[in-house]
């Protein structure tokens, strides 16, 4: 057998070893975005509905997770400028579109209650604060950040920055480290209160695993 008719079986196996994985992402992605948008909904009717750690890890299981796309960071930048100017409308805007693509953020939550709230719609104000009460909660009970064994999952650096800047924490240095096949950031902070300096673990394996494909 020739050398090229080796070459082509190879190319066709191949070929079809990728449509496989492909087909299989596609089923994949439409069952968590099915499931997303299911979680999404209920949680829009009732905010005690829903297991915001399931909301958090089915997220990072849809078509809608980009973990190192510049819109979040943008759109953010825009709803705090919203925010800063007291122009509520524009940082409602921008709160809205982040939610549009991910209502797992805590700066859009966040910025929802805010604006919401100096709009003069309490109601929706309360709801984002409960919204974002889950899923911080949903970090905290993820571990205790304390070492690898107990890291809090973390689905974006985005997501990283705003728990520690809700807490106060001053962000000082992190290293990457890697455990069993498992990626970790070890945070660095001083907590301004008492001027204590500690470590947090992140456990990032999802979003550097996500952006590498």
């Amino acid at each position: 057998m020739s050398l090229t008719i080796l070459y082509i079986i190879a190319l066709l196996a191949y070929s079809v070893s990728q449509i496989d994985q492909n087909q299989t992402e596609v089923k994949d992605f439409e069952e968590a975005n099915a499931r997303y948008a299911e979680l999404v909904e209920k949680l829009k009717a009732d905010v005690t509905s829903v297991d915001f750690d399931e909301l958090r890890r089915v997220y990072v299981r849809t078509e809608y997770y980009a973990p190192y796309a510049t819109t979040e960071r943008n759109d953010t930048a825009n709803m705090n400028e919203g925010m800063n100017e007291e122009d509520w409308e524009k940082c409602l805007e921008h709160a809205t579109r982040i939610l549009s693509y991910s209502y797992i953020s805590l700066d859009a939550h966040y910025g929802a209650m805010i604006c919401s709230r100096n709009n003069n719609d309490t109601t929706t104000g309360n709801f984002h604060e409960s919204v974002l009460d889950g899923l911080i909660e949903s970090i905290w009970t993820s571990g205790d950040g304390k070492s690898p064994e107990t890291a809090f999952f973390c689905t974006s650096l985005q997501e990283r920055w705003a728990f520690l800047g809700m807490f106060g924490l001053v962000y000082n240095v992190k290293e990457l480290e890697v455990h069993d096949g498992l990626y970790y950031d070890v945070v660095h902070v001083t907590n301004p209160a008492d001027s204590s300096q500690f470590k947090l673990y992140f456990d990032v394996t999802t979003p550097l695993r996500r952006g590498r494909r």
